[in-house]
């Protein structure tokens, strides 16, 4: 009996099957032609075939181009095109990786019985680098993996077309069929993708034990780790922002586990004692508090980058991640082999993390000998790409100096590091501070392409995509970033904010409450709980959760602002004049005057100032979906004013498709 998911999947395949050819189909693409939201279309792949669902499209892209390959004359560059790669070099890559040989060797080189290769995993033979470290559990003995001959039938000439048709279907069948067998065999896995902490990890703060001066150092290897676990896109790796938390924590492996909803904690301590490193670590599974695995490296500087990404490839296997050869190079790859540089940029790092004016500053300096000591530096670029970004994000210099350097470096930065998932993310920020949405949508996939498990990145395209109008994007990766950062308030208020422009009040009141219990002593999130008042026109409750925020911060003008805004729409207007009366009339206030007016449900004078700020790029966030601005859905001016912002087209809900407003 063919079950409903089944039949889903069905569809889903002849729907991939049809836009084959065609370079720019993706997921969103799939999602709008089914009429699914993403995370449905994600659960839907997970269950039946264990893949995310860019793997899955991926895998089938591959299957064809296989049989292209195997059936026809076609050159490689025709095949790539046929199977929707724009260029045969991306065609190559994924294809070697995948079946361990180029497509131009498949051709020529038989290999094995069956002519081809079976597509490569994960050795579970150790890595052979040599560094002086303390193994303290050997690998797991993986059992044999079953192989399937193949059998190659010559037809005659008349048959062939026909044949090649039915053998793409029937290799994609065979496919679907293998993966639904290893989808059913990972449910028996106590680890299994049913579990809702399967295959998840939170990389912990590590001990400094050396001098209180070398705690960036510490810090730092940290964050390295991190990054290179965030770069599995099957494995969920809690962000450093919600693990930080637990940095002098009491509380048990299972409940810090619980909190985050992992499997696995990674532990580490570090001593740093001139140009000499003792670097220990430790991966628990916390549900019993059991190390599964723990090593030691101690030894020079030069060496600690191959034992961070052994440490990285061994946590992958120990989680059951299947490590292409190219992600085990990446791994394994120094960001630099000038240790007096790494440091110089780890200071940089450090400084930046509090955001303020003298840490920014600061952090540019250590950047800038970074570079100086290696100008080929690829994260210092990034850095100092993300340091001049912040002194525009944080209003600290908003020159346009500061602007141009943000690009330069980032551009820089990938130059020399194609996968710089943070150059990605800082050129995207600049795009959609420029009104260029296609570009920072783009370019934000682009960086999730590198780093999927950066809560930072899936959070920035969320706002994004809420900010287009395409809410069942937005909620599905703010859903990702929220799971990979639960304890960031800013995760969750945009999180929240999406699900209010979905109308998903219930699922946004649930949340909400999660948000009184964490962060009832952040004064910002009261702007968030005001706003889902606000949603529901219940102005008298929007206006106790303004006051909630006011009495953290009492000077906060945006609060004092939503409080005027929020009385006009009770029919109290006087404190939103008196705003308008003493608010200069200047560019940097015309957004401010803009949503003044959309209280008091001016028209003709909040549409006047959305013009003006169209010329200045200042118009509020959210325009196109912001319950404040509903009133002036249909109004042909409103269209007029989205159209030359580049915002109009359908808005997309989940579980609806082209919804004009």
């Amino acid at each position: 009996m063919v079950t409903p998911e089944q039949s889903q999947l069905s569809q889903l395949n002849q729907v991939i099957d049809e836009q084959m050819s065609n370079p720019a189909f993706g997921i969103d693409e799939l999602c709008r032609t089914l009429g699914i939201s993403r995370s449905n279309l994600f659960r839907l792949l997970k269950e039946q075939t264990g893949l995310a669902p860019s793997l899955y499209i991926r895998q089938l892209r591959l299957a064809k181009a296989r049989d292209l390959l195997e059936h026809t004359d076609l050159r490689i560059t025709d095949v790539a095109f046929q199977v929707g790669f724009e260029r045969s070099q991306m065609l190559s890559k994924y294809f070697t990786e995948a079946y361990g040989i180029s497509p131009s060797e498949f051709r020529t080189k038989q290999v094995g019985a069956d002519g081809f290769p079976a597509v490569q995993h994960e050795s579970p033979t150790p890595d052979t680098d040599v560094f002086p470290v303390v193994d303290q559990q050997p690998e797991k003995e993986q059992p044999p993996v079953p192989v399937v001959e193949e059998h190659v039938i010559t037809l005659p000439a008349v048959q062939v077309a026909w044949y090649r048709r039915r053998q793409v279907q029937l290799v994609a069948l065979a496919l679907l069929l293998v993966l639904l067998v290893a989808g059913w065999f990972s449910r028996l896995n106590p680890f299994g993708d049913n579990t809702p902490a399967a295959s998840s990890i939170a990389v912990l703060p590590f001990r400094n034990t050396g001098a209180a001066d070398t705690y960036y150092f510490s810090s730092g290897i940290m964050q390295q780790i991190h990054s290179s676990l965030s770069r599995l896109e099957n494995l969920k790796v809690i962000s450093q922002a919600s693990a930080m938390l637990y940095e002098k924590t009491t509380k048990t492996p299972a409940e810090i586990a619980g909190e985050l909803d992992v499997a696995y904690l990674l532990e580490g301590e570090v001593l740093q004692v001139g140009q000499r490193v003792k670097l220990s670590v430790e991966l628990i599974l916390a549900a019993d508090n059991r190390t599964v695995w723990s090593n030691t490296y101690e030894g020079d500087e030069q060496h600690l980058f191959g034992f961070m990404g052994k440490v990285s490839g061994q946590i992958a296997r120990e989680l059951n991640q299947q490590l292409s050869q190219a992600m085990r190079q990446q791994l394994k790859k120094a960001p630099t082999q000038n240790m007096t540089a790494y440091n110089e940029y780890l200071k940089g790092q450090y400084l930046l993390r509090n955001r303020s004016r003298e840490g920014i500053l600061g952090s540019l300096v250590n950047f800038d000998r970074a570079l100086t000591l290696d100008p080929g530096y690829a994260d210092a670029h990034a850095g100092k790409a993300m340091a001049h970004f912040l002194l525009l994000a944080e209003g600290i210099n908003e020159s346009r100096q500061n602007k141009q350097l943000a690009e330069k470096e980032a551009l820089d930065a990938i130059r020399l590091d194609a996968q710089n998932a943070q150059a990605y993310l800082i050129l995207a920020k600049l795009y959609q501070a420029q009104g260029k949405w296609e570009q920072a949508k783009t370019t934000f996939q682009i960086a999730l392409q590198y780093s999927p498990n950066d809560a930072l990145i899936n959070y920035s395209l969320s706002l994004l995509l809420r900010t287009i109008g395409q809410v069942d994007g937005a909620i599905d990766y703010s859903t990702k970033a929220y799971a990979l950062d639960p304890l960031l308030p800013v995760i969750l208020m945009g999180h929240v904010g999406n699900l209010l422009a979905a109308g998903q009040y219930e699922e946004a009141r649930k949340l909400i409450a999660e948000g009184n219990r964490l962060h009832q002593q952040v004064a910002n999130w009261y702007w968030t709980t005001a706003a889902y008042y606000f949603a529901r026109e219940q102005y008298e409750l929007s206006l106790q959760e303004l006051d909630k925020g006011l009495a953290i911060s009492p000077a906060t003008k945006a609060f004092l602002y939503r409080k005027a805004i929020t009385k006009a729409r009770m029919g109290q207007p006087e404190e939103t004049r008196a705003i308008l009366d003493t608010l200069p009339d200047i560019v940097e206030n015309y957004a401010y005057r803009a949503e003044f007016y959309a209280g008091l449900k001016d028209k003709g004078h909040c549409l006047a100032y959305l013009e003006k700020g169209l010329t200045t790029e200042q118009i509020p966030l959210y325009l196109k979906v912001a319950p404040l601005f509903s009133f002036l859905h249909g109004d042909p001016r409103f269209t007029a004013i989205l159209h030359r912002a580049g915002l109009d087209g359908p808005v997309s809900m989940p579980g609806q498709r082209n919804l004009v407003k």
